[in-house]
């Protein structure tokens, strides 16, 4: 039995997390059944042995991180995408944009969420479970510790330096992706499951914010998230097979 630790359905997005996304869109694509455990982000950090979200149960064993998730899973099920069929150049490529999603996009993300949006409402949810009576420091300490942690670079920039950044990082997904339905072709590989993640957190999320906006500028990458939710049977209750 498989069970996927996730933080919930926030609005219109899936999860608040780009690599749980990650971890479930790979398993829906990989036909792999699975059950999900919710909990606050404090609690799933807290409950990590690594202090790391994702993290997954497997037969009793917590594994975590989404990069090891998968590559455990795909060993365990005979590469069930079949990435084994893309070149040196296309897994090249996919390592390239996967590298940009975990780390370029994903500072930019969070800068969006916390620094130039409406971080409140988010932050309620993330602190789900806080009393309400010290909810507004705990807010407050926690943007700091994203300020100093994740965002202890990009938090020195302006915002409309960042926005140009997303800009610059969208044109070249918008690019390599062009009209195909997926990154590689017509069948999806865990290089989609990744892209999709970080793009999905842009273009679903339902707070208002500049970057949904940049975002959903993008046709070709709004129609790939569309594509993937209808493709892969995203339902309301995010709960595979139910």
């Amino acid at each position: 039995m498989l069970t996927l630790s996730r933080t919930g359905r926030f609005g219109t997005l899936g999860d608040t997390s780009p690599f749980i996304l990650r971890v479930e869109t790979w398993l829906r694509m990989a036909d792999i059944s699975y059950e999900s455990k919710l909990g606050s982000v404090k609690d799933l950090l807290a409950e990590s042995p690594s202090g790391l979200v994702p993290f997954a149960d497997l037969d009793g064993e917590v594994i975590a991180d989404s990069t090891v998730i998968i590559e455990r899973l795909k060993a365990l099920h005979n590469d069930p995408l079949n990435d084994g069929r893309l070149n040196e150049s296309e897994r090249a490529l996919g390592t390239l944009i996967k590298s940009v999603c975990e780390h370029e996009l994903l500072e930019i993300l969070v800068y969006g969420r916390w620094l130039d949006g409406e971080m409140e409402t988010l932050a309620t949810f993330f602190l789900k479970g806080v009393p309400e009576e010290i909810l507004p420091k705990a807010i407050e300490r926690t943007k700091q510790n994203i300020v100093k942690g994740i965002l202890y670079r990009l938090s020195r920039y302006e915002p409309e330096f960042v926005r140009t950044a997303l800009r610059a990082k969208l044109d070249v997904l918008s690019h390599f992706l062009g009209d195909k339905p997926f990154l590689f072709g017509s069948e999806p590989s865990t290089f989609d499951a990744g892209l999709y993640g970080i793009l999905a957190a842009f273009i679903d999320f339902p707070l208002p914010d500049p970057q949904v906006q940049i975002a959903r500028e993008y046709g070709s990458l709004v129609d790939y998230c569309d594509r993937i939710k209808q493709d892969f049977h995203y339902e309301d209750d995010w709960v595979h097979g139910a």
